[in-house]
C-alpha cells in the first residue's frame, strides 16, 4: 500500500466503482461505534456497480450518525456526468450537515481540507426530541433558524431530518 497523498495526486480513476456499497458498510461499522462519525470522501462521485442504490444510500445516511464530507475531483467526466455527480455528492453531504468541494488544483485541495479540519474543530451540537412520540419510519424534516439580529452572518449547516424508529 502506498501513502494516501500519492493516491491523491494520481487522481486517476478505472475500474469499476461501488461507492454507494462503500459508504453502506462503513455506515454499519460506525453504528456498532459510540460516539459522532466523520466520513471524508476522495471521489470521482461516479457509482458503476454497488447493489445499493443512491434513494437506499440517502435513507442510510438519514438513518446514521455520520457527518459526510465529500470532495469530488469530476475533472475526468463528461460535462453532463459532472453536474449529475455534483449534484449527487452534495445532496449526501448536506443530508448529514458536512458539505461537498470540488477543487480545481492542489491549492483549493488544501483549502478544502482546512475547511473541513476548521468546521469540525468549531462545530455545536445540539438535540432535538420531537414534541410527540413518533415511530412511524418516516423521515422527519427539521430546520434550524437563528433569529437573533447579532447572528445575522453566521450560517447553520444542520442533518435535514430523522428518520423516526418504527413501532414495534
Amino acid at each position: 500500500m502506498g501513502k494516501p497523498h500519492v493516491w491523491i495526486r494520481n487522481r486517476k480513476a478505472d475500474g469499476e466503482t461501488a461507492l454507494h456499497d462503500a459508504i453502506g458498510v462503513y455506515l454499519e461499522t460506525a453504528s456498532t461505534r459510540p460516539g459522532q462519525h466523520v466520513l471524508v470522501l476522495y471521489t470521482d462521485g461516479g457509482d458503476s456497480r454497488s447493489k445499493m442504490s443512491f434513494a437506499q444510500l440517502v435513507d442510510a445516511l438519514r438513518f446514521s450518525n455520520v457527518l459526510v464530507y465529500a470532495i469530488g475531483y469530476l475533472d475526468n467526466q463528461a460535462s453532463s456526468q459532472r453536474v449529475m455527480q455534483q449534484s449527487r455528492l452534495t445532496m449526501l453531504t448536506r443530508e448529514t450537515g458536512g458539505d461537498a468541494f470540488f477543487p480545481a488544483n492542489k491549492r483549493d485541495l488544501q483549502t478544502a481540507y482546512a475547511r473541513i479540519l476548521d468546521e469540525l474543530g468549531s462545530r455545536y451540537t445540539i438535540g432535538y426530541e420531537p414534541s410527540g412520540p413518533r415511530a412511524d419510519g418516516r423521515f422527519h424534516k427539521i430546520q434550524v433558524r437563528l433569529t437573533a439580529p447579532s447572528v445575522k452572518d453566521i450560517k447553520i449547516r444542520t442533518r435535514s431530518g430523522y428518520l423516526a424508529p418504527v413501532k414495534r
